[in-house]
Formats: structure tokens, C-alpha cells, sequence
């Protein structure tokens, strides 16, 4: 057997193509809502985007197939799910269960804390989930409440990071709270939301820092550290901003906007431009 095609949803039970070497390919994988554990243990499956697949990745699921990317945005990780991976480089994946790190999701003695740079994830991290991980660069962090373990960010060069601000329970802390302060980003990508504090970034700076989905205050940027570029992406609501001010005071040399420059802003080209695309700032959705 070479290839599997999927007409329906259906769950991959435990061992279903365990020892298939010669299946390389699953067609419609869209409609796999469940993998099993050893589901595709020693085949050689090119496949690595299962995005209804829900549940626990079951222990030893993908067993000696090295991807270099895999997309399993609706999936928990348990102990040994991806046990057998040494070249990943890109993981998408809902939130790990129990509480636990990514280390027992892929065995103690796991090459991929050398080689996984890209981390995706939909749910709270636990402080121990990126442990060990010396070679993360990018981490987009989607769900709410998320504090950071500063080693985490001390061990690695983040080049990349996206945040959310808002939260829908609890006091809204500032993004120094939550990651530790005076850490500077190549990239900050923070999606304010609805419920955020209005000095977020105060004591954080970055290179690049983008401002998505919500509406910003002159307050929220005013106390951050050093920013070169704010990228405003045109689902922002700006009118509460004095941009002048902004750059007056030296927290910011530029802007840009996804969108029209406001007509209430006047200011030298140079320092501000509008319709800019996130593709030439290298932001990633």
C-alpha cells in the first residue's frame, strides 16, 4: 500500500498503518478527527498537516517519519506523542496535557531541542513547556493568560514573538509581568484584544514592535523601551494615538500602517508611511 484516501471523517485507531514502509501518502487528511498511538508508526508518510485532528496525539503516533514540519492545530500532546522525531523544525499544536513539557512530548533524549525553531500553540503554556529548547526563534502564542518563564527567553534568541495582550479573566498584566523585563525583540507581535492594560508594553522593547486587533492609546506605547518601527496593521483602531508625540519623545523613530496614513497625522515621510505591506516587515499571521 502506497496511499489512503479518506472520503469521510474518521478516527486512525491504535497501530492502523503500523509497519505500512511503502505508504507515503494520505489523501484528504483534513478528514482524520483522531490519531491513535503507533497510528503511523515506521511508515513514510509525506503528509504533516492534520488540522481536524483532535483529541491526544496517541504515544508513538508518527515513530521514525521526520518531517521537518508538522501542523496538528487542533491536537493535545501527551507523553511520547512524537517520540521518534530528531530533524522537526516547525510544530503547530493546541496545548499539551497535563501540564507538561515539550520534552516528554518528544522523549527525554530527543534530538528536536536542537533543531526545533518555530513553535505554534492555541492554548496557556505552562512555564516548563519550552524547556531545553535552546534553538527557538519563533513562538506564536495564540492562547490567553500565557506568562512566560524568563529562561525561557534568556536561553534562546526569540527573533520572533507573538503575543496576546487581552484576557478574559483575571487583572490584564503588562507584557513585562508576563515575560520579564527589559528584553529587546527583533519582532514583538502583540494582538490587543479587548481587555488589556492600557502601559502594556512599559520597561519592552523591539526592533520591530506590530500592533494587531484592538484599539490602541498613545499610553500603551508611551513607556516601552526603544522601538524602531510600530507596524499598525489597518485592523486597529488609532484614533486615541498622538503619533507626533510618540516619535517627539524618542520612543519611536518610525511608523508604518498596513492601512491609510490618518488624516489627522502630518509628519515627514520619512518617518511615516502608509500601505505598507506586513510581508515587507516579515510578520506572519
Amino acid at each position: 500500500i502506497t496511499e489512503a484516501t479518506l472520503n469521510y471523517y474518521v478516527e486512525i485507531g491504535d497501530s492502523a498503518f503500523e509497519g505500512c514502509q511503502n505508504l507515503r501518502k494520505i489523501n484528504n487528511p483534513q478528514y482524520i478527527t483522531k490519531i491513535g498511538k503507533n497510528a503511523f508508526f515506521n511508515t513514510n508518510i509525506s503528509n504533516n498537516k492534520f488540522e481536524n485532528a483532535g483529541g491526544v496525539i496517541g504515544a508513538h503516533a508518527f515513530q521514525n517519519n521526520n518531517f521537518a514540519e508538522l501542523y496538528i492545530k487542533n491536537a493535545t500532546l501527551d507523553t511520547n506523542s512524537l517520540l521518534g522525531f530528531n530533524t522537526l523544525k516547525t510544530l503547530e499544536y493546541k496545548d499539551i496535557a497535563a501540564s507538561k513539557s515539550l520534552k516528554m512530548v518528544f522523549g527525554e533524549t530527543t534530538n528536536v531541542v536542537n533543531t526545533l525553531q518555530k513553535v505554534i500553540t492555541y492554548s496557556d503554556i505552562s512555564y516548563t513547556a519550552f524547556e531545553g529548547f535552546n534553538n527557538i526563534n519563533k513562538i506564536f502564542l495564540y492562547g490567553e493568560n500565557t506568562t512566560l518563564r524568563s529562561t525561557l527567553l534568556t536561553n534562546n534568541k526569540i527573533s520572533y514573538l507573538r503575543f496576546n495582550a487581552s484576557t478574559t479573566s483575571g487583572t490584564p498584566k503588562t507584557l513585562a509581568d508576563r515575560l520579564g523585563n527589559n528584553y529587546t525583540f527583533n519582532l514583538l507581535h502583540v494582538n490587543l484584544g479587548r481587555n488589556y492594560k492600557e502601559n502594556l508594553l512599559t520597561g519592552i522593547s523591539s526592533n520591530i514592535l506590530v500592533i494587531d486587533n484592538g484599539t490602541l492609546t498613545t499610553q500603551t506605547i508611551l513607556n516601552s523601551g526603544s522601538i524602531s518601527t510600530l507596524y499598525i496593521c489597518s485592523n486597529v483602531n488609532c484614533s486615541y494615538v498622538d503619533f507626533a508625540k510618540l516619535i517627539d519623545s524618542g520612543v519611536v523613530k518610525r511608523i508604518a500602517f498596513e492601512g491609510d496614513i490618518p488624516s489627522t497625522l502630518k509628519y515627514n515621510s520619512y518617518y511615516v508611511t502608509g500601505k505598507v505591506s506586513r510581508s515587507s516587515y516579515g510578520i506572519e499571521n
